[in-house]
C-alpha cells in the first residue's frame, strides 16, 4: 500500500503552475505568424513595385535613346517605349524637348528648334499601381501609388529637313 502512495501520478510529475501555460506556445506562434505574414506580404508588394519601376525606367531609357537619334515623328518614339514595356500597363508617357527656356511636348515642339544638344526628357508613369496588402494601404491612406521614371539626355543629331 505504501508503494501505491509513492508512485507519482501524471499531474504531480509536472512542475507547479505548468497547467496554466498549456496554450502559451500556441498563442505565441499565432501572434508571431500574423506578424511574419504581414511582413512577407509587404515585401511581395515592394518587390512588385520595384519590378514595375525597373520596367518603366528601361522603357524610358529606350525611348530616350531613340529620341536622341530620331526626335521626330513622336509616334515612333512612343512605339519604341511601348515595345520596351512588354505589356506593363502605363498611365502616361511623355516625350519633351527643352528650348526657349521651357520643356515642350513632342507633339507641340517645333522641329526647327530641336537641334543637336537640345535636352530631351522622357517620362513614363503608372499613376494607379495597386497595393495588394490592405495594411500598407491603410498606412499611406490609399490602395494605389504612383510609380514614375524620368530620363533626360541630349539629342545627338538635328532633325533632317
Amino acid at each position: 500500500m505504501d508503494r501505491q502512495r509513492m508512485r507519482p501520478t501524471a499531474l504531480s510529475a509536472r512542475a507547479p503552475g505548468r497547467r496554466n501555460e498549456r496554450g502559451q506556445s500556441l498563442m505565441e506562434m499565432a501572434i508571431s505568424l500574423v506578424a511574419i505574414i504581414i511582413l512577407l506580404a509587404g515585401i511581395v508588394d515592394l518587390g512588385r513595385a520595384i519590378f514595375t519601376f525597373i520596367s518603366l525606367r528601361d522603357a524610358a531609357q529606350e525611348g530616350l535613346v531613340y529620341a536622341a537619334i530620331y526626335p521626330f515623328p513622336c509616334d515612333r518614339v512612343r512605339q519604341r517605349i511601348d515595345a520596351a514595356l512588354d505589356g506593363t500597363p502605363v498611365s502616361y508617357r511623355q516625350v519633351q524637348y527643352f528650348y526657349d527656356g521651357a520643356f515642350h511636348g513632342c507633339d507641340l515642339a517645333d522641329p526647327a528648334k530641336v537641334s543637336a544638344n537640345t535636352e530631351a526628357r522622357v517620362t513614363v508613369a503608372q499613376t494607379d499601381f495597386p497595393i495588394t496588402m490592405p495594411f500598407l494601404g491603410a498606412l499611406i491612406g490609399r490602395q494605389t501609388i504612383e510609380i514614375k521614371a524620368v530620363i533626360t539626355g541630349a539629342v545627338m543629331r538635328p532633325v533632317s529637313p
